[in-house]
């Protein structure tokens, strides 16, 4: 049952990271969400959904879920990975979490050589959401024993960057912050909608959960994983300072004299 409710959220991971996802989509991923958080209601989910391919094989909502499923099933195998260990008590704790956040987070960082960062492409792309699930759970983690407010209030900025930036500015989807922004009274009057903005806030906010969870791992002494982390950051860093560059210059340069 256990693996049938990390199957459940490996299929709403795929449906909701999916490039093309649309609002529509939002109650099969809570269904879905629902299958694996209750594991007593995936059996219930799976059969219903198994009667639903084969009564109406060319349902919408099926043909969605079996294109992302195929799009990505990279994401689905690393997302009932990581929750069928946590179902089997396997990762527990802040350092446990950190370590699969620190993986993925590799993954998310190594873009040289230009041929490795080619051929890490699909792999970076499923590694996305497990590093905010791991890097969210290892915040959590350490708000519930914490024993000081600044390490508590490092983590809560921790797991908010990386959370708003995983879900509500994608840069490749803006279908959920868009209907999210409709409740607001003034509307999205300073909310970045272009996809260089979106792309540029979502990996500073990345950036920045990354940081804060490298801060708490120096103060819980991991310096194996700090030590290699940290380059990385600094790569990632000097990466995005040459790039504004780039720009700010390429802009000069067509600037009217």
């Amino acid at each position: 049952m256990d693996l049938l409710s990390s199957a459940a959220m490996g299929l709403a991971a795929v449906c909701f990271w999916q490039k093309d996802f649309v609002i529509n989509d939002l109650w099969l991923v809570t269904i879905l969400l629902i299958g694996g958080a209750v594991p007593s209601l995936a059996l219930v989910i799976a059969a219903a959904l198994s009667l639903a391919i084969v009564l109406v094989h060319e349902s919408n909502s099926v043909r969605k879920l079996k294109s992302a499923f195929l799009k990505n099933w990279r994401m689905f195998m690393l997302v009932w990975a990581l929750f069928s260990l946590c179902h089997r008590s396997v990762l527990t704790e802040f350092r446990h979490f950190s370590m699969v956040a620190w993986v993925s987070g590799c993954v998310q960082l190594l873009r040289e050589p230009v041929q490795l960062k080619l051929r890490l492409r699909e792999w970076r792309i499923a590694a996305g959401p497990i590093y905010t699930m791991a890097a969210s759970w290892s915040f959590v983690q350490y708000v519930r024993f914490a024993t000081t407010r600044a390490g508590a209030s490092i983590a809560v900025v921790g797991g908010i960057a990386a959370v708003v930036a995983s879900f509500v500015l994608r840069p490749d989807n803006q279908e959920l912050d868009r209907h999210l922004l409709r409740w607001l009274p003034n509307g999205p009057a300073e909310w970045p909608t272009a996809f260089s903005t979106r792309a540029r806030y979502h990996g500073i906010l990345m950036m920045l959960s990354m940081v804060l969870l490298t801060v708490l791992l120096l103060a819980e002494a991991e310096l194996l994983l700090v030590c290699i982390f940290f380059p990385l950051l600094l790569m990632e860093a000097a990466r995005r300072i040459t790039a504004s560059q780039a720009v700010a210059l390429g802009s000069m340069a067509f600037r009217p004299a």
